[in-house]
């Protein structure tokens, strides 16, 4: 699948065959749902922040990354989860800067994408909370699940 078709919505999870993207299975709990009988929106956002830090412990198991804040976290509702359904998560790095990098974000269900996320992370120094630098061992881990997003002129 060509890397311009990676947010198109409603597409299968045949990318989740890249090695680069972490996928997991995303619990619903009955409590999880709002009066339309949609898995509630503010629960997409802990859906997604589970399915980062469990990305994040394997990728950054050997690595010693330090403190990371989240700076921005984006959301598109594309088709309401349900409860009962079996729920994926795939996870996998967007863009790698200096300082921080963004995590993209996705919950499937039936083989489709319903929620697209996308959060940036920036490491800071513990004492000061200013931005530091990636280190070298924490790029590398995270350089393997590094998907290059699209170039913001080449979407149209």
């Amino acid at each position: 699948m060509s890397p311009d078709k990676r947010d198109e919505p409603g597409r299968t999870t045949e990318l989740a065959a890249d090695e680069r993207i972490f996928t997991c299975p995303m619990p619903l709990r009955w409590s999880d749902q709002d009066l339309n009988a949609h898995v509630n929106n503010a629960r997409v956002v802990t859906l997604f922040e589970e399915a980062r830090l469990q990305a994040s412990a394997v990728w950054l198991s050997a690595a010693h990354p330090g403190p990371r804040l989240v700076r921005s976290l984006t959301v598109d509702y594309l088709r309401p989860l349900h409860y009962g359904e079996e729920t994926i998560a795939l996870v996998w790095i967007a863009r790698l800067g200096r300082t921080s990098f963004a995590i993209h974000h996705e919950l499937h269900q039936h083989g489709r994408s319903c929620s697209v996320g996308r959060t940036v992370m920036v490491h800071v120094d513990k004492s000061t909370g200013h931005p530091v630098e990636i280190d070298q061992s924490t790029r590398a881990a995270l350089t393997a699940a590094l998907i290059p997003e699209p170039a913001a002129d080449a979407r149209g």
